[in-house]
């Protein structure tokens, strides 16, 4: 596993600067109006309006610009994202994050652990894909 690229269930990614990060939105409803929000240690990044969704997923890319289309460099950056139901109401929608497994650990429940790139720990459970 170490070494592994993991989809996870969370806020926290990795990006790399000039290459776009893929991000998953992950909704229990349909949903209108549906904003990315994207941050930094020092603040909003960028808002990325999404417009509609189903329920389900939808994979967003983000190409890495902030809102002055000034390209961001490598660092760690979270993600938030929301949406309006049909009854009007704002709703948070969940989101799946890129990154990359440092080190795996067993927990004295017997559970597995990841440390992530990011510095992360998530439990094995919030992983939604293997790859690489």
């Amino acid at each position: 596993m170490i070494g592994k690229s993991v989809q996870v269930s969370g806020e926290l990614f990795s990006h790399v600067e000039g290459q776009s990060s893929q991000l998953t939105l992950n909704s229990t409803q349909p949903l209108t109006d549906v904003t990315v929000v994207l941050s930094d240690e020092n603040g909003i990044v960028k808002e990325l309006p999404v417009g509609s969704m189903q329920t389900g997923d939808k994979a967003i890319d983000w190409n890495g610009l902030d809102n002055s289309d000034v390209a961001r460099p490598s660092g760690e950056f979270t993600i938030t994202a929301y949406g309006t139901n049909e009854d009007g109401d704002i709703q948070m929608v969940g989101t799946i994050v890129p990154s990359r497994v440092n080190t795996v650990g067993i927990n004295t429940d017997g559970s597995i652990s990841l440390t992530l790139a990011t510095g992360e720990k998530v439990e094995m459970s919030k992983v939604r894909e293997i790859s690489g």
